[in-house]
């Protein structure tokens, strides 16, 4: 009877997590355009959009994100840059996405350095593409990997200059 109430509690539990997860979601999708409409009426010279879930609602969205008239948007890590970029306005800043997790906080110096160089080589040659991080970088990242970022941006820079 244990083993019955702990998986009818558990099937119970996964729905109620299920139906608040697809609430959450429509309304995210719902108010998030009018949300944003609204503050730029009310005077807001631009909106930054930093969504709950870094990045896995943004492909279904971005279609009514580059809607928005926002000045700026910024995307996770779980965005493929390159198609964020193809979809919004050449006019707005587009910002992204080295993984915060798994570069910042647990990857090494060269591999946050190969991860950078790869978003930029992709995306830099689109002129409105700055590089960020994906998200908020992680409490306990290790400063040699946030050096290690910077100095793959300035890398960058340098190589093609010459």
């Amino acid at each position: 009877m244990l083993v019955f109430w702990s998986l009818f509690s558990l099937v119970r539990n996964s729905v109620v997590l299920a139906v608040y997860l697809l609430f959450s979601v429509a309304c995210f999708f719902t108010v998030h355009e009018h949300y944003c409409k609204a503050y730029k009426k009310c005077g807001a010279n631009g909106v930054v959009i930093a969504e709950p879930l870094a990045g896995v609602l943004s492909p279904a969205m971005e279609d009514s994100l580059a809607s928005i008239g926002a000045m700026g948007y910024h995307f996770g890590n779980a965005v493929n840059m390159e198609d964020a970029l193809e979809k919004m306005p050449a006019d707005r800043l587009v910002m992204g996405n080295v993984d915060p997790a798994g570069q910042f906080r647990n990857g090494t110096t060269e591999s946050i350095r190969k991860a950078t160089l790869e978003v930029m080589e992709k995306c830099c040659t689109h002129d409105n593409f700055i590089i960020s991080s994906g998200c908020d970088i992680p409490p306990m990242s290790k400063w040699e990997n946030i050096d290690a970022f910077f100095t793959a941006v300035s890398e960058y820079y340098e190589a093609k200059d010459k």
